[in-house]
């Protein structure tokens, strides 16, 4: 079931708290990369 207009906006709350953490979340993700995507970029 779809929900009207879901996904039409952006909760500033949410994307201030994202950035705001941005570093980290970078550091996370590139701990987790399988050796196929550390090849490739």
């Amino acid at each position: 079931m779809a929900v009207p207009k879901s996904g039409s906006h952006f909760d500033s709350d949410i994307v201030d708290a994202f950035l705001s953490e941005f570093d980290q979340f970078v550091t996370i993700a590139e701990a987790h990369q399988s050796d196929n995507e550390r090849k490739v970029g």
